[in-house]
């Protein structure tokens, strides 16, 4: 509920940086991020070309993917010990190194333990080519195949499994939802009734803060090597087809 929108506190970690905000409005917004002769370059951390949007950037599997991942995951391990939920993290439930529980909640709801596996997906394709279906249809997808991958193995050792999927504008999406609910209505039951929406707001606020400010990142990265252009970028691969707006479309 809007009347409930925690204010901005930087120390409660409820707000960005100016210059992360700025970032994000022109990316939420389709502002070209890079300039117009910056489209169709290769990318000098994974060599796929650029697109002058940004998709590329959150899309890249080595522009800070890994610590998107961390910082959600920090921040979502920081509300269980709030709300004094036993948990671990990085566990290998089954035994065969895929751990699939970045998070394991122990005797959740005081029955078995349940894997969580957290995955920040961009539902833009960086190719350019068009979605199939919407990105609701994508992203539901993701989750399915999250699903198929590890709920099989990990039901085998006693332990129940769900996805937990965000996009990378904020939205959760599946199963993840219940989830939070409760464990945000665990960490916010000793409040009186009357401050439990505003604190439940603050955590999602929160939540919301630490994934827009690591997708943040990720585009100024890529923003500060393509606009300084290095002579041996041009020569990091061979010339691609340029990206125009058209061609590349956004939600």
């Amino acid at each position: 509920m809007a009347g409930c929108r925690p204010p901005p506190v930087a120390g409660l970690g409820l707000c960005l940086a100016s210059a992360n905000y700025s970032t994000l409005l022109k990316w939420h917004l389709g502002v070209p991020l890079l300039p117009a002769d910056c489209a169709g370059r290769p990318c000098p951390l994974c060599g796929g070309p650029v697109d002058i949007f940004g998709d590329h950037a959150v899309s890249c599997g080595k522009s800070g993917f890994g610590d998107r991942h961390l910082g959600t995951q920090s921040f979502f391990c920081q509300v269980l010990t709030q709300a004094r939920i036993p948990h671990d993290r990085e566990v290998d439930v089954a035994g065969n190194g895929r751990r699939p529980a970045d998070v394991l909640l122990r005797a959740w709801d005081g029955r078995r333990d349940l894997a969580v596996d957290l995955t920040i997906v961009h539902p833009n394709p960086a190719t350019g080519r068009p979605l199939r279906g919407s990105a609701a249809t994508f992203l539901k997808d993701k989750g399915e195949q999250k699903n198929r991958e590890s709920a099989d193995s990990c039901g085998r050792m006693g332990v129940d499994f769900s996805p937990m999927v965000f996009d990378t504008w904020g939205g959760l999406h599946g199963a993840g939802k219940e989830v939070v609910k409760a464990v945000f209505a665990r960490c916010t039951a000793s409040l009186l009734p009357g401050a439990r929406p505003a604190a439940v707001g603050a955590l999602r606020q929160g939540l919301a803060v630490q994934l827009g400010r690591s997708v943040a990142r990720q585009l100024e990265a890529l923003m500060m090597v393509s606009t300084e252009t290095p002579a041996w970028w041009a020569a990091a691969l061979p010339a691609t087809p340029a990206y125009t707006a058209a061609g590349n479309p956004q939600w």
